[in-house]
Parts: C-alpha cells; sequence; structure tokens
C-alpha cells in the first residue's frame, strides 16, 4: 500500500520539522537522501499523531492539538524515576526540538 505523499501539517508540526531538518543538516554527517528519507518518516509520523489526536478523545485536550515533541514523549520529572535515566557513559538523545 503506497502512503501519502506529503501529509499536511499544521504550523507548530511544520515548524518543528523544519528545526529538526537544519538540525541534521548542520549537526550530522548525513546524505542529502537519508535527511529526505528521516523526514518523511517523521512527516508521516506527525501527521498521524494531528489526526489521531483530532480524531480521537483518548487525549485530554478535545481540541485540535498542534504536533510538538513534548505532547508525544513529555519531559522527565522526578516522579518517572528511573525510566527517564540513561546508562552512564551514554550520549544524550538527539531531539527535534531544543527548546
Amino acid at each position: 500500500m503506497k502512503r501519502e505523499a506529503q501529509p499536511m501539517l499544521s504550523g507548530d508540526g511544520q515548524y518543528a520539522l523544519d528545526q529538526y531538518r537544519q538540525d541534521l543538516q548542520s549537526l550530522e554527517d548525513l546524505s542529502p537522501v537519508t535527511i529526505r528519507n528521516y523526514l518523511s518518516d517523521l512527516r508521516q509520523f506527525m501527521a498521524w499523531c494531528e489526526y489521531s489526536w483530532r480524531e480521537y478523545s483518548w487525549r485530554e485536550e478535545q481540541d485540535e492539538q498542534p504536533f510538538t515533541p513534548q505532547a508525544v514523549a513529555p519531559p522527565c520529572s522526578s516522579a518517572t524515576g528511573p525510566i527517564c535515566k540513561r546508562p552512564s557513559g551514554s550520549s544524550p538523545p538527539r531531539s527535534i526540538a531544543h527548546s
């Protein structure tokens, strides 16, 4: 089954994707094809999130919810404990947002 080529994103979603593109291009040694593929996959996921949040009531916010990285993986807090801790000596994960 072929997926939609370029699903629409909210303004916030598009902004997050553009920020990630800039980070990939400036911080990583990746080929243009790899960057294009990463962005394509991420766009599909972001569009699915926005659609799901709009169509289904399992989110607390019933209004249209734009994609933000924090909506998918909220920042760790002391209440979450060891779930958010990295093994010692490991690098922090790359983020699609630097806020």
